[in-house]
């Protein structure tokens, strides 16, 4: 939020006012006849002050509620990616399982091969015949 300058100069027949945003250049103008009643120029620079506090704490609660809703999304995003990560690192498990599995049924099935070609081997010996 930007700050705001108020130039209030007061004259014999009328208060003049401009209120001005160092950015945006001036907000508003005004010529104010002279008031009936002292309080009203302090008045008007209370209801100012109170109307710029109203838009900031808008503004804050605005800018709080935008962290907010963009932290629920980061966590619901980083939730959802450790969500896929763990459901790839579960399908690499089953998959190597798999892998491992079939290497030991493969080696099982050469070590009887082996094992029936040595039995085969020790009772039928090659020079013996």
């Amino acid at each position: 939020m930007l700050p705001l300058w108020i130039t209030i100069e007061p004259s014999p027949v009328e208060v003049r006012l401009l209120l001005t945003q160092p950015a945006a250049g001036p907000a508003l103008k005004a010529r104010l006849s002279l008031p009936a009643q002292a309080r009203a120029v302090p008045l008007l620079l209370e209801s100012l002050i109170q109307q710029e506090t109203q838009a900031m704490r808008r503004f804050q609660s605005m800018r709080s509620w935008a962290a907010t809703t963009s932290t629920e999304g980061d966590r619901q995003a980083a939730a959802e990616k450790q969500a896929e990560t763990e459901r790839q690192r579960q399908a690499f498990i089953a998959r190597r399982s798999k892998e491992i599995e079939t290497q030991q049924r493969a080696n099982q099935t050469a070590d009887v091969q082996r094992r029936a070609a040595l039995e085969f081997d020790s009772r039928n010996p090659r020079g013996a015949a």
